[in-house]
């Protein structure tokens, strides 16, 4: 069964909703956080894997993740969900991925799945608990990163989605990875909405501070990450 911290799927629930109220049965989950979303992918099972390049309903969820944390049997990058389930890319991270890893994961995997799936609405999973910050994980991302990773998404809901996009809040334990990666995301959200609003040293602190990276183990999972990125490029094709 499931398992996790959460007592009601969110993301799934809002999905349901905007296929019932709004007509939009196509959606991507994008799933950022250390642990793998598995509650989230059993919720959206009967929705199908939506084939035919943007025609019918179906779901895809693309799921970044820490590699070997709990739980343990759960998101490889070989399991792509049942057939009558979503599609579902997992993106098992090593320990000490950074804001380079992140990044990469959003041009080589998160991109192009999203263009070729062709969603007509967009969730995030914001699990804050990814952050460097957090006492839980082993990631390294900044509070800039998940900036950057919501700016990437905004567009990729503008091009594909007509702009619809949720952001739901989920894990998170560090007080200072909670309130500056959420601002960060903010900024990046609020810019994407065309306010006028040129970025200040202020919000270069914001986006770096609170955030103890530890270099040496982002450097040393620099070939790890590649090797996981390209792992699951093979396999999904992309």
């Amino acid at each position: 069964a499931p398992s996790g911290f959460c007592l009601l799927s969110n993301v799934a629930l809002g999905a349901a909703h905007a296929r019932d109220a709004w007509g939009r049965g196509r959606p991507l989950v994008v799933d950022l956080d250390v642990h793998v979303g598995d509650g989230t992918q059993a919720a959206l099972a009967g929705w199908g894997r939506g084939e035919g390049g943007g025609t019918g309903g179906g779901a895809l969820v693309i799921d970044l993740h820490e590699a070997g944390v709990w739980p343990f049997d759960r998101g490889d990058p070989a399991d792509g969900g049942p057939p009558a389930g979503p599609a579902i890319i997992n993106v098992p991270l090593p320990p000490g991925s950074g804001d380079a890893a992140a990044r990469a994961a959003l041009a080589r995997v998160i991109t192009p799945a999203a263009v070729a799936f062709r969603p007509d609405i967009v969730f995030v999973c914001l699990g804050l608990d990814a952050h460097a910050a957090d006492p839980l994980g082993r990631l390294a991302w900044r509070s800039r990163t998940y900036g950057a990773l919501l700016a990437g998404l905004a567009r990729l809901a503008s091009d594909l989605a007509g702009g619809r996009l949720v952001v739901v809040l989920e894990g998170g334990y560090s007080a200072a990875g909670l309130v500056r990666g959420t601002a960060a995301v903010g900024r990046a959200l609020v810019g994407r909405q065309g306010v006028e609003r040129a970025r200040t040293p202020a919000d270069e602190a914001a986006d770096e501070g609170g955030t103890d990276v530890d270099e040496e183990a982002v450097g040393d999972a620099e070939a790890a990450v590649r090797a996981a990125l390209d792992d699951v490029c093979t396999r999904h094709g992309l």
